[in-house]
Parts: structure tokens; sequence; C-alpha cells
């Protein structure tokens, strides 16, 4: 019998946000413009999900697509 190695289907990123945000939705929409910036358009489509925040919106979980 081998052994595999799996591999995980997604990243999970937690990030702590300074300024504190009012919503998630613009936390998210940040993070989408900086990945824009940083790779351009058709590098930065990257399935992008919002798992939990605080009240505060001062800490954010997110999943992140590997590909």
């Amino acid at each position: 019998m081998s052994r595999q190695r799996l591999t995980p289907r997604y990243h999970y990123v937690l990030f702590s946000v300074s300024p504190t945000q009012s919503d998630v939705l613009s936390i998210r929409k940040g993070m989408q413009d900086s990945l824009t910036q940083t790779f351009g358009v058709t590098r930065s489509a990257n399935y992008m999900d919002v798992l939990w925040t605080t009240e505060d919106c001062s800490e954010i979980l997110i999943r992140m697509d590997p590909a």
C-alpha cells in the first residue's frame, strides 16, 4: 500500500485589518483591487470567499482557491 499526500483544495488565510472597515464587502473589494493592481486583470480573477469576521471587522478569515 502506497501513501499519497493529499493536497488541500483551498488555502485559508487570517488577516488583521487596520484601520478597521465598516463592512465585509469593502474589505473584500479592497483585497480584490489589490490583487488586480499587483497581478493584472487576467491573473487576479481568483476565487475568494469571506468565511468569518469579527464584529468590528478587525480580523477576517478568507478561503482562496490555490489555482
